[in-house]
Parts: C-alpha cells; sequence; structure tokens
C-alpha cells in the first residue's frame, strides 16, 4: 500500500510569542490550521470549507500547554490567514466564538 501524501501550504499566518515566532500550516489533507509548539507537538484548528466560507469546528493545544496564551496566538493566525484569503468564518468552536466576541475587529469575516 502506498501511504497516504500530506499535502501542506504554509500560509502568512505568524505568532509571535516569547521570543519565537511559528508559522501557521494549512494541512488541507486533514482539514487543519497548524501551529508548532514546544516538544515538537501542534497546536491546531479543525475545519471544513464550504466554498468562501470556512467552518471553525475546533480548537487545541496541547493540555499541558494550557495557560500560555497559545490558543488565542493560533486563533488569531488562524481569522488573520482566512481574512487575508478574502474567506467567511462560521465559528463552531466554542472558544473560539467566545474569543471572536472578545475582538470584534474580526467582525467583518463571519459568515
Amino acid at each position: 500500500t502506498l501511504a497516504r501524501r500530506r499535502e501542506m501550504v504554509t500560509v502568512p499566518g505568524l505568532v509571535r510569542g516569547a521570543g519565537h515566532v511559528s508559522e501557521i500550516t494549512d494541512n488541507a489533507a486533514q482539514g487543519r490550521f497548524e501551529m508548532p509548539v514546544e516538544g515538537g507537538e501542534v497546536a491546531f484548528v479543525l475545519y471544513r470549507r464550504d466554498g468562501d466560507v470556512v467552518s471553525l469546528l475546533h480548537a487545541e493545544v496541547p493540555a499541558h500547554l494550557n495557560g500560555r496564551g497559545l490558543g488565542a496566538k493560533l486563533v488569531r493566525a488562524t481569522l488573520d490567514t482566512l481574512d487575508a484569503q478574502g474567506a467567511k468564518v462560521v465559528p463552531r468552536c466554542s472558544f473560539i466564538r467566545a474569543w471572536m466576541a472578545r475582538h470584534p475587529e474580526y467582525d467583518r469575516i463571519r459568515g
């Protein structure tokens, strides 16, 4: 059997934190935006595309890294990336929905 090839495209979302810059990657094969975090792990946002509308289904940061602001950085970079692509966003994830409620500057990209 042939292993399924994983197509990843680096998109322009950058996450800046305490002394580091991480790239957000669109792993279209798995339907998720990914951000490398310490220890070689990945934080991610699962999504589903329907034309120009992207439903954000779930955001996840490794549990032992909670409380460091990585989820907020991941969501901001994901939204900035989708905004740059001209997409509209439907936040189905409660964390993303709550984050967007605190950041009304992203209301313009709601689908």
